[in-house]
């Protein structure tokens, strides 16, 4: 496991706020993209592609001689599938101690301090969108299916302090097989909780 610390504004004027940060990387994962499947190639495919054109995807691609299916797919909860480790956000102010915890890959909010310990407002809206290469072939009597996905992750950001609004936007780039690294040890990886799920589509 490895873990940041970061300590945030503080000042050192008396009923001033202060902020602290302590962010955890998420662990590796072993996930699965393939598997084996004792029945027919015709019945793999077949269910395979009913099941994902009644889901949330989008197929851009399918060529059953190729034996590849290309999707595409948009979701407002990207901590399903992808996650970036674990954040806890303490505040400090005249109310008391406040404590915000949560997954960098989902949308949140909390309460930080600027340079003069005065608390603003900031909101995170997080958004992904993904293709995946889906790989389906007989072998022998058995159908092999091997799954890649690509995510990215949109991040905004979002606050108001002394009344004016602003916002950014980070995107992160990651896969089925890499691992996001950013700054100060900030990571993110998938899940495999759409990997299995598609798979599972063809079961």
């Amino acid at each position: 496991m490895k873990r940041i610390i970061f300590l945030a504004v503080a000042i050192a004027l008396s009923g001033c706020a202060s902020t602290s940060l302590d962010y955890t990387a998420p662990e590796p994962r072993s996930i699965t993209k393939g598997v084996l499947i004792d029945k027919s190639f015709d019945k793999v495919w077949d269910k395979l592609v009913e099941k994902l054109s009644s889901d949330f995807f989008v197929i851009n691609n399918i060529e059953k001689e190729s034996r590849i299916i290309n999707v595409s797919f948009t979701t407002n909860t990207p901590e399903k599938y992808v996650t970036c480790g674990k954040t806890v956000r303490t505040l400090n102010d005249s109310d008391g101690i406040t404590e915000v915890s949560y997954d960098p890959a989902a949308s949140s909010s909390y309460v930080g301090v600027n340079p003069n310990g005065v608390p603003f407002n900031i909101k995170r809206n997080t958004k992904m969108t993904g293709r995946v290469n889906i790989y389906v072939a007989p072998v022998g009597g058995k159908t092999k299916i091997a799954v890649n996905s690509k995510y990215l992750l949109k991040v905004t950001q979002s606050v108001i302090e002394y009344g004016v609004p602003n916002s950014m936007t980070e995107e992160i780039d990651l896969s089925t097989s890499s691992t996001y690294i950013g700054g100060n040890g900030f990571s993110c990886n998938a899940t495999g909780e759409l990997e299995r799920a598609i798979i599972g589509y063809a079961m």
